[in-house]
């Protein structure tokens, strides 16, 4: 498949996605107060991770999958991860399947 015909198979760009997400992340952590609470207009490094995010789970990784490739050899497994860790994880793919259209 060209990246043209990829594009088109999107509503939404992987960008404006991530920016989505990010918001949503953000306030998640906000209304949880933590200290670390996204900012209201994520930085460009935030943006181009979570784009990064946002492809992976639309070529079909799931939130375990993407969290085991990315975690280092200190890290918890997923299963002992906090709930709210994985909340993150999971709204992240729900969401990113929600703005992903392929028909």
């Amino acid at each position: 498949m060209s990246i043209t015909a990829e594009l088109r198979m999107h509503r939404y760009s992987e960008e404006d996605v991530a920016a989505v997400v990010l918001a949503a992340v953000a306030e998640l952590r906000r209304r949880r107060a933590l200290p670390d609470a996204a900012r209201s207009v994520p930085d460009s490094a935030a943006g181009a991770e979570m784009a990064g995010i946002i492809r992976e789970s639309r070529a079909g990784a799931l939130p375990r999958q993407r969290y085991e490739r990315a975690a280092g050899p200190d890290d918890p497994p997923y299963s002992v991860l906090p709930a709210d860790r994985r909340d993150e994880y999971q709204l992240i793919w729900m969401m990113t399947a929600a703005l992903t259209d392929v028909s």
